[in-house]
């Protein structure tokens, strides 16, 4: 039935099917650890600006700590105070991870402890 050079070319055959079929799947795989998330990356970085400008507000505010060591703000107080600019007419920061919504009710957490003030963005996301 089978010549033994036919039994070669067939095993042949058979090896670079099976090679061809595992080495796109671990292709497929790992191709995956290595994707570039636009949006995460401009959302953690506007989370960073945001610690940042809270920085500077409590800095210019440590009125705010003569009654409590920690105090909350949003970030639609670093765009009353001009600290932060909006994205739009209304006063909106917008969030990169959404098209409809805004981070002007996040919470930040600020607290002075001995004259050293942290900051803490409340967000849901990491």
């Amino acid at each position: 039935m089978f010549k033994s050079k036919n039994i070669i070319n067939y095993v042949l055959l058979a090896v670079i099917i099976v090679f061809s079929i595992a080495y796109f799947a671990i292709a497929n795989n790992v191709s995956h650890a290595f994707e570039y998330d636009e949006q995460a990356n401009l959302y953690q970085s506007k989370i960073a600006l945001i610690e940042k400008l809270s920085n500077l507000y409590a800095e210019k505010n440590m009125s705010l700590f003569d009654e409590k060591e920690t105090v909350y703000i949003t970030v639609q107080d670093l765009v009353n105070d001009n600290l932060l600019e909006a994205d739009d007419n209304n006063g909106s920061v917008k969030d990169p991870t959404s098209e409809v919504k805004t981070l002007n009710d996040v919470k930040i957490r600020l607290t002075n402890k001995n004259g050293k003030v942290t900051v803490k963005v409340l967000t849901d996301q990491k």
